[in-house]
């Protein structure tokens, strides 16, 4: 594909990979998101080892650079299956731009353009239904152009700081009159989480598809759920309850790394309350938890159809740190 002096071409991993593992690592560097332990040699040494690792996992991880008519690398961009998209999601399969770089010196020429719609046409013939992203809030530019290229935002990300240091003046599990909060242990409180959750999930399947069997949901609640062992130490669970005892909501967050090179944070995967009052005592909650666990950030997800949600994590000092963006294809 030859486009004003520029082509896009497939890579080949024996001559390009790591070229393309060396500017991974620069702009995993440039985002701040590199954690170095021991020597920067060591952490190049580990990045690369995760970015093979994830070559083999994906059956479909592929690269295609733009380059000069005399074979100059100006940029490129990264696909891969996200293996199926969300679990709640029943009419996808997902493949998502890990990333897209262009050099300083070519950009502002319209190669990010041409290189975003060969992605879409690649995953297209794939046989993909949408091709999703992320883009950082901060980043006009970049969000500009996925929405001319007609990417549509369908949820955020948002993300609060936290100062481990500090807890705030609900650390103590207890009583919240009328409300108590309490930690689910496991075993004993396996099945009655599984139940609260599994509402949720429903829920949330039938608020984007109204259509899917409860019989389909729960096939595909129960295969999700058999891979999480809610019992292991990077997940926490808090249960409110009323004074007969009865449970009005919870909320369920879990250590996690995300990205390569990454540092540990703590993701918000669920809440549900009866009373919107008691979703700060939950977020407070959590947030605790994860300041006992020296993690310094928060993240969760939100549909851009939860609006109340947004105010409610903004009022405690959440804000939008990037945005998912997707086309059906």
């Amino acid at each position: 594909m030859l486009m004003n002096n520029f082509r896009i071409r497939k890579w080949d991993p024996k001559t390009d990979l790591e070229y393309f593992i060396q500017q991974e690592f620069i702009a995993i560097q440039e985002m701040g998101f590199l954690r170095i332990t021991s020597s920067e040699d060591d952490a190049f040494q580990k990045h690369k080892a995760d970015i093979q690792s994830l070559l083999k996992q994906k059956e479909k991880f592929f690269v295609f650079f733009i380059e000069t008519s005399d074979d100059n690398r100006c940029g490129y961009i990264w696909l891969a299956d996200r293996g199926g998209g969300e679990p709640w999601d029943f009419d996808t399969n997902t493949c998502w731009i890990y990333d897209i770089r262009v050099k300083p010196e070519y950009q502002r020429k319209g190669l990010g353009k041409m290189l975003l719609e060969k992605a879409i046409q690649w995953a297209r013939a794939e046989g993909f239904s949408k091709i999703g992203l992320h883009v950082f809030s901060s980043n006009s530019k970049a969000y500009n152009l996925y929405c001319k290229v007609g990417f549509n935002v369908s949820h955020c990300y948002h993300q609060k700081f936290i100062q481990t240091e500090k807890f705030s003046n609900n650390e103590q599990e207890g009583d919240f009159s009328p409300f108590t909060i309490r930690s689910a242990t496991f075993p004993k409180d396996k099945e009655v989480v599984r139940e609260l959750i599994k509402d949720n999930f429903t829920k949330i399947v039938l608020e984007r598809n109204n259509n899917i069997a409860i019989k389909n949901i729960n096939e595909r609640y129960n295969c999700y759920m058999d891979k999480i062992d809610l019992s292991k130490e990077k997940h926490q669970i808090f249960i409110v309850e009323n004074q007969e005892e009865e449970i009005k909501g919870y909320v369920w967050g879990y250590r996690s790394k995300g990205d390569i090179g990454e540092k540990e944070y703590l993701w918000l995967q669920d809440i549900a309350v009866e009373n919107e009052s008691l979703e700060t005592l939950l977020i407070q909650k959590i947030e605790n938890w994860a300041i006992k666990q020296n993690l310094d950030t928060i993240r969760t997800g939100v549909r851009t159809s939860k609006q109340k949600f947004w105010f409610k994590l903004s009022s405690l000092g959440f804000h939008v740190s990037n945005y998912f963006m997707e086309i059906n294809l």
